[in-house]
């Protein structure tokens, strides 16, 4: 949906208006679901740790919520326990059948048995915060920071005892065997002999690593982290006297990550957004960087099998197939982002992502490669962020790319530029003040752009002078969408709080010919129909052979109710359905009677999708999506290119 694209500043402008309507119905999809605790989810609850075992994984989120991943490109909800503080749970630990979870003050323990119908058994509650846990039965260890280590007989689940209270300064802890391993910010790593838990002994440390918070152990291996800029791996086959293997430092601009998983000859780390993965055979060589993949945030990770689960806070769980590490794939979580217009020119892909545009290079589909960028904000002393330009829609000329973009002020604006050098694009021309300039469409030496009022029409015969040479006017409702706009032959059909068809054959005295009331996010003209997606219906098909006697042939109900685009080709349509309806595949030989023949879920939102040849090309917020559909019954993923996170306040 196009008001989804706009930032704050308008899109606040559009919900003042929104709060004058009645409200009739079911909350649409898509709305705030459910809140807890003063905080607010959309879609899906927020994860903030996550610990698998077999086929379930288990999140820390408003209580514990338990999935099936038999499927990882699909996990379903199986269990739940709520959080018996009315807290978000923020740390696990699983010691089956037994759950550690921990909200930052109080430990909660559960039986897990049986996933589908978690217990509660017990609970403690700690006078000081909690910022970790270690078990080693049967005991739990709490690291309270400057408070030390509160030490619990878990010997009766549902009564927990508190047996003791070190004063050493715990930030993290990791347990192995008879040894506790404290990361400790003020003095570097302690090890701690605590076969007698109510007497712990130090037996060993590392004083040279100031500021650690993190630490994890593998075999003879301890791996610290200093705040995500340093990374530490100490052999401690000798607890006693730990030596130094290896040291990586960061800019404060970088991040090591702290490593909360080894597999094999590959170290897993978490960063503050994302994750990355090294290569670490010998302890006589030096890690080697196989992937850094970045999200908007990150909590933590855990590993299992061919799999990578993030915990990315706020944004919920994804799971990532890592069976290659150095090419990460997205399988299933929302990808929250910007990547929402996609369009093919020969071998490049042109797709929007925030206030970038970027040029990827698709010849191989299997491996897209980004080979150039557009950034519309190019730096300025004098903008302090306040009126990014956020890309809403792209279409070309060649060789110009032409963009809509529409800043956090309300000021929106067409930007063209000379593409003729793919890896160096060149702006030409820019025409300033187009209202809240959003959809667009070329047609010869016209752009024809969607904006509230609702259409304006610019001369790009020479792209270094756009010039506006039509407009049409009407009163907008109350309610405006600026949701799409196609041109074909003579007429422009504009998709708003209503389909307007305008006879455009002079361009600079545009005229009404044809309305039909219905509404959506996309529009496709294909012959004499319109496809039309949104609105609530789906896919909506129209008979515009005669504007003035537009008829419906038809509709088809999608899951989601609200997809977002449609491309039409070669007698089939491609509806991207957002979130939760991913790729549908309508056979629509015969308009009046459309035929859903393939489907694919794509992991992210479905923004967009443009066809070329045997290959739709998706944005799904996070990347681009690319399916080869030369059976569409069948569409199978063959190319991903995972988009870096963008600011965009």
């Amino acid at each position: 949906m196009i008001l989804q694209k706009f930032p704050g500043g308008v899109l606040s402008i559009l919900i003042l208006w929104l709060c004058f309507l009645p409200i009739t119905g079911d909350e649409p999809p898509g709305i705030i679901q459910e809140s807890y605790s003063g905080f607010y989810m959309k879609n899906a609850d927020p994860a903030f740790d996550v610990v698998v075992r077999g086929n379930y994984a288990y999140v820390a989120s408003a209580g514990l919520k338990i999935l099936d991943v038999t499927h990882p490109s699909s996990p379903e909800v199986v269990g739940f326990l709520p959080s018996p503080h009315k807290t978000l749970l923020t740390r696990l630990f699983l010691a089956h059948p037994f759950i550690y979870m921990n909200d930052g003050k109080n430990l909660s323990i559960g039986d897990v048995s049986d996933p589908k119908q978690p217990k509660l058994l017990g609970s403690f509650t700690s006078p000081n915060s909690v910022v970790d846990l270690a078990i080693s039965d049967p005991y739990v260890f709490l690291a309270e920071g400057e408070k030390g280590i509160r030490i619990l007989n878990i010997t009766n689940p549902s009564d927990p005892k508190e047996i003791h209270v070190n004063p050493i300064h715990a930030d993290a802890l990791f347990s192995s065997g008879k040894y506790l391993f404290v990361a400790d910010r003020i003095r570097g790593l302690s090890i701690l002999d605590i076969s007698t838990p109510t007497q712990p002994k130090e037996v060993g440390f590392h004083r040279g690593f100031p500021g650690a918070d993190s630490v994890f152990v593998s075999g003879e291996n301890a791996f610290l982290s200093q705040s995500g800029y340093k990374l530490l791996i100490l052999n401690v086959k000798n607890p006693v006297n730990p030596t130094v293997l290896w040291e990586e430092e960061k800019t404060s601009l970088e991040d090591t990550g702290s490593v909360q998983a080894v597999s094999g000859k590959y170290v897993y780390t978490h960063t503050r957004s994302g994750f990355r993965i090294l290569q670490w055979s010998k302890t006589s060589e030096q890690p080697v960087e196989m992937a850094n993949y970045s999200v908007d945030h990150s909590e933590h990770l855990f590993v299992s099998g061919s799999y990578l689960y993030l915990a990315t806070g706020m944004q919920g769980l994804r799971i990532f197939d890592i069976s290659q590490p150095s090419k990460p794939r997205h399988m299933s979580g929302a990808d929250p982002g910007w990547v929402k217009e996609v369009l093919l020119v020969g071998d490049f892909a042109f797709i929007t992502n925030g206030h970038y545009i970027h040029i990827l290079r698709v010849a191989q589909p299997s491996d897209p490669k980004e080979v150039g960028r557009i950034d519309l904000n190019p730096p300025s002393p004098y903008s302090y962020g306040l009126g990014s330009a956020i890309a809403q829609d792209i279409s070309f000329s060649n060789p110009y790319l032409l963009s809509t973009s529409i800043s956090g002020m309300g000021s929106s604006s067409l930007a063209i530029h000379d593409v003729s050098n793919i890896a160096k694009p060149k702006l030409v021309g820019k025409l300033e003040s187009l209202g809240m300039a959003s959809a667009l469409s070329i047609s010869g030496n016209y752009a024809y752009i969607l904006d509230e009022t609702p259409l304006v029409i610019v001369d790009i015969s020479d792209p270094s002078k756009p010039k506006k040479v039509g407009e049409y006017r009407r009163i907008p409702s109350a309610l405006f969408l600026n949701a799409g706009i196609d041109v074909s032959e003579d007429y422009a059909y504009l998709l708003q709080d209503k389909l307007l068809i305008l006879n455009v054959s002079k361009p600079s005295m545009p005229r009404e010919v044809g309305t039909y009331p219905t509404y959506g996010n996309g529009i496709f003209v294909s012959g004499p129909y319109v496809f039309v997606a949104g609105g609530f219906k789906g896919l909506t098909i129209l008979d515009v052979s005669n504007p003035q006697l537009i008829s419906e042939v038809a509709s088809y109900a999608t899951p989601s109710g609200l997809p977002n685009n449609v491309f039409v080709t070669a007698g089939y349509a491609y509806v991207a359905d957002g979130e939760k309806g991913g790729l549908r595949i309508f056979d629509v030989s015969h308009p009046s009677k459309p035929e859903e023949v393939g489907y694919v879920d794509t992991p992210g939102e479905a923004w967009s999708v443009f066809v070329k040849g045997k290959f739709a090309y998706v944005a799904d917020g996070g990347g681009l999506r690319i399916y080869d559909v030369q059976n569409p019954t069948k569409p199978v993923e063959v190319g991903y290119w995972h988009a870096p996170p963008v600011q965009v306040w």
